[in-house]
């Protein structure tokens, strides 16, 4: 697998709000400030934001998919999920189905592995898992790359969050 593009999909506002509905003094930020956030704070060239409605993304990705396939691009659309939509008893059905996911624990634990187990285990109505080789020395270096990058929009970041709350 070879990524070399991303979309980024904000939650929309009710669906963040359900998610962090038992967490007290959470600042949710609106989509569109979210949205803002990713393109004009944190901008990319290798990410695209859909600020556009779950409705509106059935026809946006047979869109893409063939105006791509035009050129000769293969695109294959693959979620990357956290351990609050997998689980050992699956994933849920969400409106940009894909064939693949990526799932990280990175911020909470999984149910499907931790310490101890050597690999993952299986999620309902999905294949085993497979095992991804990688450059830990190049991934390293990266990683190192992309924290001082991320550090330094974080120190933009936090004054538009207490911007935003001093408005409130």
């Amino acid at each position: 697998m070879c990524i070399v593009a991303a979309i980024v999909f904000p939650l929309d506002d009710d669906g963040l709000k359900s998610k962090f509905k038992n967490q007290k003094d959470t600042k949710i930020f609106t989509k569109k400030e979210r949205v803002s956030l990713w393109k004009d704070k944190v901008a990319s060239d290798w990410y695209w934001v859909y600020d556009r409605s779950v409705v509106e993304f059935s026809t946006f990705r047979r869109q893409i998919v063939e105006q791509t396939a035009e050129d000769g691009f293969d695109i294959e659309f693959v979620g990357l999920f956290g351990p609050d939509y997998v689980s050992i008893k699956g994933a849920p059905v969400v409106a940009w189905p894909c064939e693949k996911i990526i799932v990280s624990d990175i911020s909470r634990p999984a149910d499907f592995f931790g310490p101890g187990m050597a690999t993952p285990k299986r999620i309902e109505g999905f294949k085993d898992w497979k095992k991804v080789d990688f450059d830990i020395g190049r991934l390293s270096a990266k990683a190192r790359d992309d924290a001082a990058m991320v550090c330094a929009r974080l120190s933009f970041i936090s004054s538009v969050i207490l911007e935003s709350m001093r408005e409130e």
